[in-house]
This record gives C-alpha cells, sequence and structure tokens, in this order.
C-alpha cells in the first residue's frame, strides 16, 4: 500500500557522498529524520508551526517517578 504524502513536499538536499553513505547505515529514513531536525530546530525557537505537531499530552504509560517511595523495591 502506497503512503499518502498529501501533507508532503518534495525537496532536493546536497548531502557529502560520505556522510550519506555512513547516515544510511543507523538511519534508515533520512526524511523522517530530517523532518524531526527541523522540529526540534523550530520547537527550540519557539515557532508556532513547532506546537502543531509537538505530543504536549501525558505520558500513555503512567508509572510512579523513580525518585517515589512506591517505586522502591522493599
Amino acid at each position: 500500500m502506497v503512503k499518502s504524502n498529501s501533507n508532503k513536499k518534495s525537496v532536493k538536499i546536497y548531502l557529502n557522498k560520505r556522510l550519506y553513505e555512513a547516515s544510511r547505515q543507523i538511519i534508515p529514513n533520512l526524511s523522517h529524520f530530517v523532518e524531526t531536525k527541523i522540529l526540534e530546530v523550530l520547537y527550540a525557537l519557539n515557532h508556532p508551526v513547532a506546537k502543531e505537531f509537538i505530543w504536549t499530552g501525558g505520558d500513555l504509560n503512567p508509572r510512579p517517578l523513580a525518585c517515589q517511595a512506591s517505586a522502591l523495591p522493599n
């Protein structure tokens, strides 16, 4: 099944060949990686677009903090 790219823009970037080859060994999806890094920069700069994408909800797997007594072994 083909993924919908209706919200995506095709771009062309130029990378150092050695960096590209090394990154492909450990980063299978460079598009997602680049999107994530751009989002991190926008978030650090408090850009309004970043607020649309950053998860602000609570932890989906809530548990006690490590410093709380309930988390300590008996």
